[in-house]
């Protein structure tokens, strides 16, 4: 504040004061709110990720931060470090690991050294980048296994369908669904390649697990390779300048889905 208010009254010496005391706590709780709510090198990835993109994508942008101060903050309750001190990778290495998430680790093996190729480095540097990269892989994995959910389907039955199928799939897979398709939105904006409309996706979806035993589920098998091969002969579509390998590779999809592609393929266009 100045030496008046904003009727042009003069303000005596000890408010001044007062007000100066109140500024500085208030700029204090201000400070310490953003410390708690971002990181130095969050913010350096997020730029590296907004940057790599092809097109703006804040909603993409916003989810990899809320994934890196999560696992954070686990991290630090835990006693472990996602980031390494000293090390200078940990920003390229923290935007790299976010912008493998959904793919597997070939894919992000790909991604480490298409970006060490675009800033040129060259000797030992690459290995420090790609070690570094592995290790923000792992804990982001560790801590947040919802991120990756043929992680998530080992760990738990929920994503295995039943012998005796009691309920319809679609009802009962629906929370893992939801988390699946989120996943595969980011993968397929990362590895810039065209996202079919939603509502072909649902209605594939929908239509498929409607009927198991056409595409051969018996019970026991994993239900995320099925709808990975789904999206893939949509994504074929909507890509027609791309070959199914192709986006398949880069996407970061498993062998596992590309078994059911023909038998998919086969009830979707009946």
């Amino acid at each position: 504040m100045d030496f008046c208010d904003g009727l042009g009254i003069p303000i005596p010496k000890n408010q001044r004061r007062r007000y100066d005391r109140l500024g500085k706590i208030q700029e204090n709780l201000d400070r310490r709110k953003r410390s708690e709510e971002t990181n130095r090198v969050v913010e350096n990835a997020m730029e590296i990720v907004r940057k790599e993109l092809h097109y703006p994508n804040e909603e993409l942008i916003e989810r990899s931060r809320r994934l890196l101060m999560g696992v954070l903050t686990s991290c630090q309750n835990s006693g472990t470090a996602l980031f390494k001190t000293g090390s200078k990778w940990n920003g390229e290495a923290a935007a790299l690991a976010c912008m493998n998430i959904g793919s597997r680790k070939e894919s992000l093996y790909r991604r480490i050294d298409g970006y060490a190729n675009k800033l040129g480095l060259t000797g030992k540097v690459p290995r420090g980048l790609r070690r570094r990269t592995m290790d923000v892989w792992a804990l982001l994995m560790l801590h947040d296994t919802s991120n990756d959910g043929y992680k998530w389907k080992r760990e738990s039955p929920r994503f295995v369908v039943p012998h005796k199928i009691s309920v319809p799939l679609l009802e009962l897979f629906s929370e893992g669904i939801r988390c699946w398709l989120s996943r595969r939105r980011d993968s397929f904006a990362m590895a810039r390649v065209r996202f079919p409309a939603g509502g072909d996706v649902d209605d594939s979806v929908s239509r498929v697990l409607s009927d198991p035993h056409s595409i051969g589920l018996s019970g026991g098998e994993h239900l995320e390779p099925v709808l990975d091969a789904i999206l893939l002969v949509l994504a074929d579509r909507a890509n027609p300048e791309l070959d199914m390998a192709h986006i398949s590779k880069e996407v970061g999809m498993s062998a596992s889905a590309r078994n059911y592609t023909r038998r998919v393929k086969n009830l979707l266009s009946e």
